[in-house]
């Protein structure tokens, strides 16, 4: 059953409000943990902070492939038109976020009408799960994405439609820029 647009925007805001919240979690326990010994493991400069496994790495290595050759290939055809500190926001408003939930929601978008299925509920999880480990960060930083692809995840449940959740990921996209 899809949802009214004002109804849409609504559960969007509580999706936002949840993962503001479990983002602002995240810099109160990395300023507690600033100098201490587990502080490398949960906020890596980069990667994981840890070494993978052979097949999580080799997953996640074909699932970075596939997002960077589509945002490449969709960053030039529009090079041309934009400054390239335009194209880089162009690319984290945009892009990213409809390739990424094109990717990772639409099958959730596509089957959204057997939500109440216990298959449903686990291709929500899995979904969130490969979001959330494609993003190769540390720890604490899965924990919020893991977050925002389970909130990501409710939305298409929630109002049958893909827009809010990429308008969400854009959003949340923002403060990175």
């Amino acid at each position: 059953m899809k949802t009214s647009f004002r109804d849409s925007l609504v559960l969007m805001l509580w999706g936002f409000a949840i993962v503001m919240l479990v983002i602002y979690f995240r810099a109160f326990l990395a300023g507690i943990l600033k100098n201490t010994a587990v502080f490398p493991l949960l906020f890596p400069d980069a990667g994981w902070g840890f070494n993978a496994p052979r097949p999580l790495a080799a997953f996640t290595g074909w699932v970075v492939g596939i997002e960077i050759k589509i945002t490449t290939t969709l960053m030039d055809l529009v090079r041309g038109f934009m400054s390239e500190k335009l194209l880089m926001l162009f690319r984290k408003l945009a892009i990213v976020p409809v390739t990424e939930e094109l990717f990772w929601r639409a099958p959730l978008w596509l089957t959204h009408r057997f939500e109440r299925s216990v298959w449903w509920k686990t291709a929500a999880a899995l979904s969130a799960l490969g979001f959330t480990l494609s993003h190769q960060t540390g720890i604490m930083n899965l924990l919020v994405i893991f977050t925002a692809g389970l909130v990501l995840a409710w939305l298409v449940k929630k109002t049958g439609r893909l827009w809010p959740p990429i308008l969400l990921h854009a959003i949340v996209s923002v403060k990175d820029f």
